[in-house]
This record gives structure tokens, sequence and C-alpha cells, in this order.
């Protein structure tokens, strides 16, 4: 998903003057490419529009209908581009690392209250970084990783 996605960092732009223009923008090939925008849509609305080949398309432009929905295709339809399934799943991913964060700090922890030391952690690192096997080193005890 973070592959097909505009590269970061992202960054808002808000034309304060303009009252209106809202910009999202992630690393392009050259400067910034913008992710999305927003353009009015009738008297009281606006839509979101996202960069397709460097062209920007409104939302209603791109959406696809979904799943078992076709037949309701006219009032709902999702978003695939890249940016918004980013943009959907990211509460999902950033709750994954932390729930993955906070069982590697517990693991840390529990090596070295079992006596593992900052250099039983670099000799595993080592021999990871120079593409040895993990073997029986102390580092991969302490992960539960032994071989």
């Amino acid at each position: 998903m973070l592959d097909a996605a505009t590269p970061g960092p992202w960054f808002w732009r808000v034309g304060l003057k303009s009252h209106c223009e809202t910009t999202l923008f992630g690393k392009g090939r050259v400067g910034h490419d913008v992710v999305l925008s927003f353009v009015r849509r009738g008297m009281n609305g606006a839509t979101v529009r996202f960069n397709v080949d460097g062209i920007m398309h409104r939302a209603d432009e791109i959406a696809v209908p979904r799943k078992s929905q076709e037949h309701n295709a006219a009032w709902n339809s999702t978003l695939t581009h890249p940016d918004a399934v980013l943009i959907q799943e990211a509460p999902t991913i950033i709750g994954d690392l932390l729930t993955e964060n906070a069982r590697l700090r517990k693991l840390v922890a529990d090596a070295y209250s079992e006596g593992y030391s900052d250099a039983d952690w670099n000799v595993g690192l080592e021999m990871g970084a120079r593409g040895r096997s993990w073997g029986s080193s102390d580092a991969c005890k302490a992960l539960g990783e032994a071989q």
C-alpha cells in the first residue's frame, strides 16, 4: 500500500487569503506533487481531488462501485486511489505500529530483566548486518529465535 502512495513527507498548504485553497503536497520527482486538494462543488459544497498522473481528478470522476454494490453505484461508491486508501487506512496502520512497538519494547525489557546486556544485543545485530546466521547467540536467545 505504501509503495503505491505518493512518497512523504506530506504537508498541508492553506491559502489564508484565498479563503478556499487547501492542498496536501507530497514528495515529487521534482519539488512537490499535489496529493489532494479541494474544489467547490455547487453553491454550498466541495469535493476532494486526487492527482492521477499529474492531473487533478475530482473524487466522483475516479470513484468505483463498492463490491457487491454495483447496483447502488450512484450513491455507494468508494475511492481506490493509493493516496485515498492510505488516508483511509492510516488509523489502522498507526494502531498496528503502536501495538508492534509495545510488543517489541516488552520483549527487550523482558530480555534485560533476564540478564541480557547491550553487548548481547550488539553481537546479534552485528551478525545480522553481516548476513550471518543468528545461530545460538545470546541476542537470538533473547528474541526467542535461536535456531
